[in-house]
């Protein structure tokens, strides 16, 4: 699995076009892991909950967003972190790809 982080919104601020062009090359990158994207989604707000506290969880410890996921099938973790190299999330030099391994329950 891929967590893409950024710091705040990458969207924010693009003009149209400009958001158009980033998921054009989302959907390109998308189509070029083929097979081995088992899924993947941007993520929306959302809530952090310890105990009985509850808290806005989008913008995290210094503004650090998690902002969506990927599942790829991989062979090894090193063959997904090959994969994660040139995602476009990378194009914004706040962002960071946290690539983890799956384990079975």
């Amino acid at each position: 699995m891929m967590l893409i982080r950024n710091e705040g919104d990458p969207m924010v601020g693009l003009s149209d076009e400009e958001r158009a062009a980033v998921m054009e090359n989302w959907g390109a990158y998308m189509r070029g892991l083929g097979e081995n994207l088992i899924d993947g989604l941007p993520f929306g707000d959302g809530k952090i909950v310890s105990g009985s506290a509850v808290k806005d969880g989008r913008h995290e410890e210094g503004n650090v967003n998690v902002g969506g996921y990927l599942i790829v099938n991989a062979q090894s973790i090193d063959e997904a972190v090959e994969m994660s190299k040139t995602c476009p999330a990378l194009e914004n030099p706040t962002a960071t790809i946290e690539v983890r391994e799956c384990l079975p329950m």
